[in-house]
């Protein structure tokens, strides 16, 4: 008969699949965020003061060696399953953000041809989307047959209107003066597509982003933020 032991590592191979279940939980939205925390939590809670063990294939030839929880262990397992689930719940967003752009990109190009005037493209593709008949960002890379480069606060090389659509990809959230921005990008299109990421994903909160945005066209004919907490 083997002896049960406590387990002293505060990570070992049963962190694995704690990984992968979180993981599974927010890949596929499973529970939101406030329910896996408190699930999580809770069979954290019973799994060390009810079950008080796991069993550990490695212990013993046979595969048949009980270990008990430690403290420490139980709270790792509880931090890698969050970690899991928010890494599943990023990549779940980032996939339905990456549709977006794409889908907003095919209606502006459409509809600058439609109307028949060019078709402008604010923020570097990187291979997400294609280029417009002019690809404007801060710092061009190259990427794009006609790119220009410019400052979105400042767009008074353009006439009213010169162009039929404009599609800006993340590019908003950054700069210092979202108003003047937003008025520059409406004044020179006809019709504005604005794809920016979600506010309560990581992704929102990169250390180069100024603002929230919670609503934009196409989504909605205003835009509506609100300046990120110390940025």
């Amino acid at each position: 008969m083997v002896k049960p032991r406590t387990n002293k590592k505060v990570v070992d191979w049963w962190s694995i699949p704690h990984a992968v279940i979180g993981y599974l939980f927010g890949r596929y939205n499973l529970l939101d965020p406030v329910q896996f925390t408190a699930l999580n939590a809770g069979w954290e809670i019973f799994e060390y003061t009810v079950l008080k063990k796991h069993y550990d294939v490695f212990n013993t030839p046979f595969g048949s060696g009980t270990v008990y929880e430690s403290p420490g262990n139980s709270v790792m397992d509880f931090l890698i399953t969050e970690a899991g689930y928010f890494a599943g719940l990023e990549i779940k967003q980032w996939r339905i953000e990456l549709a977006e752009r794409k889908e907003y990109w095919n209606k502006a190009k459409q509809y600058a041809r439609m109307v028949g005037k060019p078709f402008l493209v604010v923020g570097r593709p990187m291979m997400m989307y294609g280029c417009g008949d002019y690809t404007l960002d801060l710092n061009p890379v190259g990427e794009c047959e006609n790119e220009i480069q410019a400052d979105i606060e400042d767009l008074s090389m353009f006439e009213d209107k010169q162009f039929g659509a404009v599609f800006a990809s993340h590019v908003l959230e950054h700069i210092e003066d979202i108003e003047t921005g937003w008025n520059e990008l409406n004044r020179i299109t006809d019709r504005l597509f604005v794809a920016f990421p979600h506010p309560g994903y990581p992704h929102a909160l990169v250390t180069d982003h100024k603002w929230f945005i919670y609503t934009a066209p196409p989504l909605t004919p205003y835009l509506e933020y609100r300046r990120i907490p110390g940025r």
